[in-house]
């Protein structure tokens, strides 16, 4: 049962406020704060799911991304192979270079041309002339006595294999080995040297004496 305040009387009924008499009792006396009851608000969750609300599970954070450190045998690879990549750059490089360089100098086929006075009829005013000339891997030597193509002789011949043998050097080279006042000739084919004797104008290959000479020649 409510009950009016006293104090209250004299304020019109549209300003009146009941309240419960245990609140009366627990409020201070000539205190005019009016509580109400409190009401139970049902939760949205308690409606739609019955007394007991589930429960929202929470998706667990990922761990942050970790920093891969790289092995330093990688990073040693990787300075091989471009050291490799290099050395073989460089040396098609200079391959590239040699046989461009050679082709201006030496033509292609590649043409090597001297003259000497070897004794036989020639002479200072006229020298023999001599040619080497590697065609398709065949190195074929020649002289012309003298100069006189009508006299035109081959001293060699051979074969060089391998690759790029079409474009190897000849070279040729007067020497007197034999020490008797006649050049030999010493021909080098892309580094590898052989010798051919000169005996009165007339070259033969040496001998097994004379090859001994020539070891210790080539070897000064």
């Amino acid at each position: 049962m409510a009950v009016r305040d006293p104090e209250q009387a004299t304020m019109p009924k549209s300003a009146l406020r009941y309240r419960p008499i245990a609140a009366d009792d627990q409020a201070a006396p000539g205190s005019r704060l009016v509580t109400r009851p409190r009401r139970h608000v049902p939760d949205v969750l308690e409606a739609e799911h019955g007394s007991h609300p589930r429960r929202r599970s929470v998706a667990p954070t990922p761990p942050a991304p970790t920093r891969r450190r790289m092995h330093p045998l990688l990073f040693l690879g990787l300075a091989l192979l471009l050291s490799i990549l290099l050395w073989v750059g460089i040396n098609q490089a200079v391959t590239w270079g040699t046989q461009e360089l050679n082709t201006l100098k030496y033509g292609n086929p590649r043409t090597f041309q001297i003259d000497q006075v070897v004794g036989g009829g020639d002479s200072a005013q006229y020298p023999s002339h001599f040619l080497a000339l590697n065609l398709r891997g065949t190195v074929m030597i020649l002289e012309l006595p003298a100069g006189d193509p009508g006299k035109e002789r081959v001293l060699a011949t051979t074969t060089i294999t391998g690759p790029d043998a079409d474009q190897a050097v000849v070279t040729l080279r007067f020497v007197d080995i034999s020490h008797n006042r006649e050049p030999d000739m010493l021909i080098d084919i892309a580094g590898v040297q052989s010798v051919l004797m000169n005996e009165g104008g007339t070259f033969h290959v040496p001998t097994a004496v004379q090859q001994q000479q020539v070891l210790e020649t080539l070897q000064q």
